[in-house]
């Protein structure tokens, strides 16, 4: 009787079409596992690497909303979501700003559309859409990606002021990315614990050529010393994201955004600075070792 009604059961679900709680699969590549301490109202990238099981993006579209909850709240603090093309399953190519006056890339629109990154997003149909930080959110092939703002650049190209009343203060998180299908169906989700507080001991440094690149990780990890590999906001490089075999090329900066999100990640803690390799034009000596010095918070050692 127990082996008929597994039977019984396979065929409906066959029959029926119901959905297959295995068809899609979300992992968290960002923030990444030992990049889960964020400085209080820091904004950042939410990206989640998306395992179709086989299938192309038009067979089973879907949405990813991302959430940010605060521990002890029922209610999500953030809420960011995307809007596919129902027949391409990705988000719409005409929705990403190839023209925005405040990016900076060495590539073209078409390396943008390729990769898009999250800040670009927008309603072509209400041309105002492009401040809306609840629609900061991309979906491709293989991965999706969202801007998630925390009130340290909140009147730089946002209404975070008409729909936030509280910024990402120091606390205990959940961040939740939900892959949505039609009628809302939930097919996947995945969460994982934040932080926003102090990260008591830090690395500035170029992260090039490779060899310095490696002696500095040995000396991070030699005396604990966190390394800021995940993207700023603001600082889109295509080429570390999940990708079908060939790696993006794109890099495009939106240096209001980042610069102020990366300066604050630097003005708590112990902070080790390498200098070794530091051009002038760096953002390790320009941004970094420039902040800490106008805010009095540099010395030697």
């Amino acid at each position: 009787m127990r082996r008929f009604m597994l039977l019984f059961s396979l065929c409906a679900s066959l029959l029926l079409g119901l959905p297959d709680a295995e068809a899609v699969t979300l992992s968290v590549a960002a923030p990444s596992e030992n990049s889960r301490i964020l400085a209080p109202g820091r904004d950042f990238y939410a990206i989640v690497s998306i395992d179709r099981a086989g299938k192309n993006p038009e067979q089973d579209p879907f949405n990813v909303r991302f959430e940010l909850y605060r521990d002890g709240v029922l209610a999500p603090l953030r809420t960011v979501t995307s809007t596919v093309d129902d027949g391409t399953g990705l988000t719409p190519l005409n929705a990403i700003k190839t023209d925005y006056p405040h990016g900076w890339t060495p590539g073209t629109a078409l390396d943008i559309l390729a990769s898009p990154p999250p800040d670009l997003v927008y309603n072509p149909a209400l041309p105002v859409s492009f401040y809306d930080a609840a629609i900061k959110a991309v979906v491709t092939r293989h991965y999706a990606a969202a801007l998630i703002q925390g009130g340290h650049t909140k009147t730089f190209d946002s209404n975070y002021a008409a729909i936030y009343t509280r910024d990402l203060e120091e606390g205990a998180y959940t961040l939740k990315a939900t892959a949505v299908g039609a009628a809302g169906a939930e097919l996947a989700t995945v969460s994982v614990p934040l932080t926003f507080g102090s990260v008591p001991d830090k690395i500035i440094s170029r992260f090039s050529p490779e060899k310095h690149m490696e002696n500095v990780t040995a000396f991070a990890q030699k005396n604990n010393s966190h390394i800021y590999t995940d993207l700023f906001p603001g600082y889109w490089d295509a080429s570390s994201l999940r990708h079908g075999g060939i790696p993006g090329t794109l890099c495009d900066e939106i240096v209001r955004r980042w610069r102020p999100n990366d300066l604050l990640e630097y003005m708590n803690g112990t902070i080790r600075a390498v200098v070794y390799n530091v051009h002038v034009s760096s953002a390790t000596q320009s941004v970094e070792l420039g902040g800490l010095a106008y805010a009095g918070r540099l010395g030697t050692n």
